[in-house]
């Protein structure tokens, strides 16, 4: 009898820890990237800034409210982008104009807002600047 009640303890386990996995995880999406520009040498490495859009797997099931996380990475270029927003330095971000607490709050279309922004790089790091006036500086010494 114990054998039968821990092989269905152990059975319950491995079925919570399966659902967890294919329903609770993050799906990222890389919306826009900026390549370090030539006149800027931060040794050995090239750079690339990324704006990765993180979205619960819940949200492909319809379950929940629509409540997608954004994330500025700074990464080593060595491949596509795609891959690369894993192994950088990253800071959860959320957008000027996504303020609901505004009087002029108003839905945002992410991909038209982020296509005005700008990223300046220099020999100090890099910054990146929304249409709205806001900046994120990024020492070099947070990437290298």
């Amino acid at each position: 009898m114990k054998i039968i009640s821990s092989i269905i303890v152990s059975c319950l386990i491995f079925l919570t820890i399966i659902f967890y996995l294919v329903n609770f995880g993050e799906n990222s999406t890389v919306l826009k990237y900026w390549e370090q520009p030539q006149s800027v040498d931060f040794g050995k490495y090239k750079y690339r800034l990324s704006i990765v859009e993180v979205k619960s797997k819940l949200q492909f099931f319809k379950i929940g409210k629509k409540q997608n996380k954004y994330k500025i990475v700074i990464s080593k270029n060595r491949t596509k982008p795609e891959v690369l927003f894993m192994f950088g330095h990253y800071k959860l971000y959320s957008f000027a104009e996504f303020n609901k607490y505004s009087s002029h709050w108003k839905e945002l279309d992410i991909m038209l807002y982020i296509k005005k922004c700008t990223v300046e790089w220099s020999k100090k790091g890099i910054v990146f600047i929304e249409p709205s006036g806001h900046e994120l500086f990024f020492p070099v010494k947070v990437y290298q």
